[in-house]
């Protein structure tokens, strides 16, 4: 018996050829189906083995292919190119901690073809460590099949406790006009400008200037690991420019000038303002006209077409928000420069004050080595009123029942706010079988900021061995003991995929029910849940999107299917890493009495 290539009958090979290229085009977005065709001598198909091959790649990713080790934290370029194009395409990227076969988690979509075929994209790499980790690009063609390709190999992704990460919009931002007198201005404008325009506007050149407020949002002592910079580009003149991010050297004012239209030849300056020749008008000038700033760029992005681009991090980069972090006094921010830019080169990007679009930088940072306190147990606490002239606190008690001195902090967390940077209390230590109590712990943690706040709270510490319990009630004259939750440590919460069962929901004139959520990760995760009644017929699902370390509360959960009894949630998280913890909160409508319900 011959195969395919070993003297087979023309018809075998016309055969093959139809059914290979028919799979091809079938599958070209991953694998493609090759067929082994077995034919007798009288050329007669006798059977058909189906095998799994790749296909001749479209796309190719170039890095991480393999091998790579990434610091969970970190800020990666992830980089590809296209090997045969088709037309207009878009890109989507996956990655996956389980190998080659997924589950596969979606880091970004319908990523702009940029204009060379060489492709490449910032990610921050999460905090999911795996040596099993691998990488997929998507290549979308309008017009043609869809072609992807995966590293090659594993690589691993390394955990780091201590990094953080924050994003941050300017503090201020602005255009400074060479216009000969530097009367004109664009300090609060939806744009801020580099480059040099077009005779219509007095070939004029344009620098950008903004900055960040690095402090208070990275703590004093931290270390800057990598820096990025995204911008959205909204209106181009003239081809693809390289456009440098220089350190200020003065500070300057933002102003007020307010361009119309396209605002591409600024308004009049008036007190207040930046221009090219004052940091600050009427009467602070720049030691060099055009804005100070430092010979050599930290950092630079070619630019072309309309769409976002991003500054990936250098050394230069991170040494300046570095030493902004390091002394505050000293952050004035970077001038964007195109170097000796032609007539009729010019870039507009969205500035601060623009409706989308806006300057972020990204800062990825270790915190001190003060905050080394890596445990942390998490529970629902109140300072605030409620409805019916309810007035709810939190009593808690922290009981270190290790052998070793326990360090401890309180953090803060607000209902519904980002809390990667939350309020911390003073230090303080408990000995081995010491107890600590606040009867409110806001209040007493806190002062005046832990007035007036409804959300959670969270014990930092040092020791893996304390219990938290509290005890939520209603402060007022009709309110009576309340009820107790525990702080819940990270090793206890619900990781992704499982459901948890929340028993007791009732609405009706009696009781009010709600429904706690508390995030404990640094990152932003889905919650979802599904309601049932007491035969078990599901009411419907919802979710939300908690921020970091985010706290948040579904009032009176229950209430479009009132009057119920003995309703349950299953709740759950399908965002890989990221963990939570719930709670029922039952109320009687008489005396706001709550009763407090774990998850099971």
């Amino acid at each position: 018996m011959g195969t395919v290539g070993e003297g087979t009958h023309p018809l075998g090979m016309m055969l093959f050829d139809e059914m290979a290229g028919m799979i091809g085009r079938r599958h070209g977005s991953a694998n493609a189906s090759r067929w082994k065709l077995a034919v007798g001598a009288g050329g007669v198909v006798l059977c058909l083995t189906l095998f799994v091959a790749p296909l001749h790649a479209h796309v190719l990713l170039d890095y991480p292919n393999g091998g790579e080790e990434l610091e969970a934290g970190s800020v990666i370029q992830v980089r590809w190119h296209d090997a045969v194009e088709h037309g207009p395409a878009t890109y989507d990227l996956w990655y996956s901690i389980s190998g080659s076969n997924g589950p596969w988690m979606n880091i970004d979509s319908g990523l702009e073809r940029q204009q060379s075929s060489s492709q490449s994209y910032d990610w921050v790499v999460p905090d999911t460590p795996s040596n099993q980790v691998r990488l997929q690009v998507l290549q979308n063609n309008h017009d043609y099949d869809d072609f992807n390709d995966l590293s090659d190999a594993d690589l691993a992704i390394v955990g780091t406790a201590a990094a953080l990460q924050v994003g941050l919009e300017p503090a201020k931002d602005a255009t400074i006009y060479e216009d000969g007198d530097g009367s004109s201005a664009n300090g609060s404008g939806s744009f801020f400008f580099t480059g040099r325009s077009g005779s219509q506007n007095s070939s004029a050149e344009r620098r950008a200037l903004l900055a960040f407020p690095i402090a208070p949002s990275v703590p004093t002592g931290s270390t800057i690991t990598s820096v990025r910079l995204d911008l959205m580009m909204s209106r181009t003149q003239g081809g693809a420019q390289i456009v440098g991010l220089h350190r200020l050297l003065e500070d300057w004012s933002e102003g007020p000038a307010d361009p119309t239209g396209e605002e591409g030849g600024g308004a009049t300056a008036s007190s207040g303002d930046v221009t090219w020749n004052h940091r600050e008008l009427p009467g602070t000038e720049w030691s060099t006209p055009g804005a100070s700033f430092a010979e050599s760029a930290s950092a630079t992005v070619q630019v072309g077409g309309i769409g976002s681009y991003s500054v990936s991090s250098t050394p230069d980069l991170i040494a300046d928000v570095q030493a902004w972090c390091d002394d505050p006094s000293s952050n004035f921010g970077w001038a964007l420069v195109i170097s000796s830019p032609s007539s009729g080169a010019a870039k507009r990007f969205n500035s601060r004050e623009n409706s989308s679009g806006r300057p972020t930088l990204t800062v990825t940072y270790e915190a001190a080595e003060e905050s080394d306190l890596t445990e942390r147990y998490v529970f629902p606490a109140s300072n605030a009123g409620g409805s019916g002239g309810s007035f709810f606190i939190t009593t808690t008690d922290i009981l270190n029942a290790g052998d070793t001195t326990a360090s401890i902090r309180i953090q803060l967390l607000p209902r519904n706010t980002d809390n990667s940077n939350a309020l911390e209390s003073d230090l303080f230590t408990l000995e081995p079988g010491e107890v600590r109590r606040f009867d409110n712990v806001l209040g007493e943690a806190f002062g005046d900021d832990g007035e007036d706040i409804a959300g959670g709270a969270a014990v930092l510490s040092d020791s893996a061995n304390l219990i938290v319990m509290t005890r939520t009630f209603n402060q007022v004259d009709e309110g009576t003991i309340g009820a107790a939750l525990p702080g819940v440590p990270f090793s206890e919460m619900v990781p992704p995929g499982q459901r948890v069962t929340v028993v007791f929901l009732t609405e009706n004139p009696d009781f009010r029910s709600n429904l706690g959520l508390l995030s404990g990760v640094d990152f932003e995760i889905t919650v979802e849940w599904e309601l049932f009644d007491p035969d078990g017929n599901s009411l419907g699902t919802d979710s939300i999107d908690l921020d970091p370390y985010g706290v948040t509360q579904i009032n009176r959960v229950m209430r479009p299917y009132r009057p119920i009894a003995g309703g349950y949630a299953e709740v759950w998280t399908e965002t890989i890493g990221g963990v939570f913890t719930t709670y029922g909160s039952i109320l009687d409508e008489g005396t706001s009495d709550p009763t407090l319900v774990v998850p099971r």
